[in-house]
């Protein structure tokens, strides 16, 4: 294949409305992804409650999905990625970097954390977080 990008999984979690993913589900996406030797490739990403649940039993790599906004708060989760072994990817909300952007990149830069942003609607705004060092980008629509 001639494609080299990453290939984001982010897993969704509502218990309430009777969905969760489960071992089988990580089991599926460990197998898939050595039948096409994309280990390198694939991030799996998901809140810190769900990714507690897999990290360490599966040799995939994991990323995290936060809406917390305070700058504590996402230095510690980047700690906690840290401490367990969790891919070096956090992705925040448009929201969070509404405040101290450069600073709230940087402290996860100097964890060795990627920093991704959800959700992305304007190419003006990709283009700023590009310019943060912001590595990663979720839109709903292609950026034009």
């Amino acid at each position: 294949s001639s494609y080299s990008g990453k290939i984001l999984i982010h897993l969704k979690s509502k218990p309430d409305k009777g969905y969760e993913p489960g071992d089988s589900c990580l089991l599926k996406i460990q197998e898939l992804t050595d039948k096409y030797r994309l280990n390198d490739r694939v991030i799996v990403f998901a809140g810190k409650k769900v990714i507690k649940r897999f990290a360490g039993r599966f040799h995939l790599n994991f990323g995290l999905i936060t809406s917390r906004e305070d700058s504590d708060d996402i230095r510690d989760l980047a700690d906690w990625a840290q401490m367990n072994d969790i891919h070096m990817m956090l992705f925040l909300t448009m929201s969070s970097l509404a405040a101290d952007p450069a600073g709230k990149v940087r402290a996860l830069s100097l964890r060795g954390i990627s920093a991704g942003v959800y959700t992305v609607k304007t190419r003006e705004d990709y283009i700023r977080l590009k310019d943060l060092g912001v590595r990663y980008a979720i839109a709903d629509d292609i950026l034009r």
